[in-house]
């Protein structure tokens, strides 16, 4: 029958119209919309023309199946046709798209992600971070959904061997480089490099892909802020006051201008998401 479809042996009406669609139903088909049209973007690099309208709308037409809720195609085009200026500034305003020769393209981000203490520390006096336990399901939250968007991390060679102390390497399907002043060549996990942040940065922004993930530690950050490479800073604060240690940001660089791009709390830890102006 037409406008009908028929799953599990039941016969669904199909030819609602979105304006007659649950309020939580529309939420649902608006957050999918944005998420695979982001999705996109940092798939191919660029933002969806209309020829690839489609592609969007055959994936959000995938989870709208999973959910059941029953919307004809087109209905789901429309809305996505009514919205899709308003994805592409937010994308703009959030730092994922950037304009290059009248087209609006994937911004491959350098991202501090990282968590300190209440009065600014990433390690207490020893580098140790065993303080950080005590909040790692809380940090999970939000780790998950920000490590399915890079496919690089940096990280200086103290947290490499930090990183190490813990078990199997963690990051075994992205690009892992470690800067170091004794090591070169390359192990199981890492590319040992000695370049300066400034040409390693330019190389990888010409590739296409993910994001990039700063790890970590102090002295290196200071070197990527000193030079002005971050694009993004996603600093987690966790209600702990250490008194002394490794501070996140070491003095003796030039002032960074940053804008609030988020900020959200989970019990009492707080995220906090800057852009570089």
């Amino acid at each position: 029958m037409k406008n009908h479809k028929k799953v599990d042996g039941r016969l669904l009406q199909t030819n609602k119209k979105y304006s007659q669609l649950k309020h939580s139903q529309k939420e649902f088909i608006a957050h999918e919309l944005y998420a695979q049209c982001k999705a996109y973007v940092m798939t191919k690099g660029v933002f969806p023309n209309n020829k690839q309208n489609y592609d969007i709308i055959d994936a959000v037409m995938e989870k709208i199946e999973e959910r059941q809720i029953w919307i004809p195609e087109d209905e789901v085009y429309k809305h996505f046709i009514s919205k899709k200026e308003k994805y592409r500034a937010k994308m703009v305003k959030e730092g994922l798209l950037i304009e290059d020769n009248g087209k609006f393209v994937f911004n491959k981000k350098i991202i501090l992600y990282i968590a300190m203490s209440l009065d600014g520390y990433i390690a207490d006096k020893d580098g140790g971070i065993d303080w950080l336990e005590e909040y790692a399901n809380i940090e999970d939250t939000d780790y998950d959904e920000f490590y399915k968007t890079i496919d690089t991390v940096i990280m200086g060679r103290k947290t490499y061997d930090q990183v190490l102390g813990f078990g199997e390497y963690p990051y075994q399907n992205v690009r892992s480089y470690v800067y170091s002043k004794t090591r070169t060549g390359a192990d199981e996990n890492v590319e040992f490099i000695r370049i300066p942040p400034v040409d390693l940065v330019k190389s990888l922004k010409q590739q296409s892909g993910k994001y990039v993930w700063l790890i970590g530690g102090a002295d290196l950050i200071h070197d990527f802020i000193e030079d002005n490479l971050i694009d993004e800073y996603q600093i987690t604060i966790l209600p702990v006051i250490l008194g002394e240690g490794i501070p996140l940001f070491k003095s003796g660089v030039d002032r960074v201008g940053l804008e609030l791009l988020s900020k959200k709390n989970v019990k009492d830890v707080v995220t906090l998401t800057y852009k570089k102006k």
